[in-house]
């Protein structure tokens, strides 16, 4: 499976590196750590140097089909890592089929539903972002549609997004999905479930010895 950490910050990058395959990104984590274009060309260099491979994930800011075509192939300039991102709205899906025209990578986020999913998949989508936490607070049985559309999608690649907490992980985890993105919070619950730490420091009480 693949993780993907929803951030634009280096530190956590740094921290995560070795789980993670790349990050996601959306407006309000970008507004929340750039403030110009320069900013973030700026930033995205610095990363594609500091992390060769890092995959990362764009998403395309206008609202109108021929618009986000053109943001993603601005988007391809920066080099292979990219993934554009495109809402799973009347138009980000028109826009999806020719972005997918121009060899990108793409991700259809803000999918909330079967019809949304297995349409992005028909115009090609690599990876299709259910926001689980969000349909979770409108009152929707994320267990049982994560489970349906595990059977729906199936050239695509599910990748799990707005997972709040460990329980949301590990339902994405159990379906099968490929891919997940959590931020930094999530990410550190993964480790100080109670379990873990009272196994580790019970053995770390018991332990006398050491191999260095």
């Amino acid at each position: 499976m693949e993780i993907f950490l929803d951030s634009f910050d280096v530190t956590g990058i740094t921290k995560y590196r070795d789980y993670i395959v790349g990050i996601t990104t959306n407006p309000t984590i970008l507004a929340q750590n750039i403030n110009t274009m320069d900013d973030l060309h700026k930033q995205l260099q610095q990363m594609l140097q500091q992390f060769p491979g890092l995959l990362i994930n764009l998403q395309v800011s206008s609202a109108k089909a021929d618009q986000m075509v053109q943001e993603a192939s601005k988007i391809s300039e920066y080099g292979e890592n990219f993934i554009v991102k495109v809402p799973c709205t009347f138009e980000g899906l028109k826009a999806l089929k020719e972005i997918g025209k121009l060899g990108l990578k793409t991700n259809a986020t803000l999918c909330f539903s079967f019809v949304q999913a297995k349409m992005a998949q028909d115009l090609g989508a690599t990876y299709i972002s259910p926001f689980l936490g969000r349909m979770q607070d409108a009152g929707h049985d994320i267990a049982e549609f994560v489970y349906k559309l595990r059977k729906v999608v199936v050239s695509s690649k599910i990748l799990a997004a707005s997972l709040r907490n460990v329980e949301h992980v590990e339902l994405a985890v159990a379906v099968g999905c490929d891919a997940i993105t959590i931020n930094e919070q999530v990410f550190d619950s993964i480790f100080s479930q109670s379990l873990l730490q009272k196994g580790q420091a019970m053995f770390d009480a018991l332990n006398k010895i050491s191999y260095l």
